[in-house]
């Protein structure tokens, strides 16, 4: 099994936008949409996990909600207060349904 830790969990101040960079809306939509979408497309992958920042959490949830994964699984998991702890999270959340010989 093949899985995608798509982090997400940061503020992006460094920007200077209204919101962090990956919600961002191109066409109605949030940028990590179309990554999401796109991994949901690629045959060798078979689980999609999204490490969002707490405060986001439902707007992701939300926005992925109408991708078709077909056979794939979309997690939406929260972050930690760093990027240790939030690739730690999502390394929490695929554990259920992971496989040591699985590639992250």
């Amino acid at each position: 099994m093949n899985t995608v830790l798509l982090m997400m969990g940061g503020t992006g101040t460094r920007m200077g936008a209204d919101r962090p960079k990956q919600y961002l809306e191109i066409n109605g939509k949030p940028v990590f949409y179309y990554i999401v979408r796109r991994y949901a497309q690629v045959d060798e992958v078979s689980t999609i996990c999204i490490v969002s920042h707490g405060d986001w959490i439902d707007y992701v949830k939300e926005a992925v909600a109408d991708i078709d994964p077909g056979t794939k699984k979309i997690l939406v998991t929260q972050g930690g207060d760093n990027r240790s702890q939030s690739v730690r999270n999502g390394l929490k959340a695929i554990r259920p349904i992971s496989e040591d010989s699985d590639v992250i």
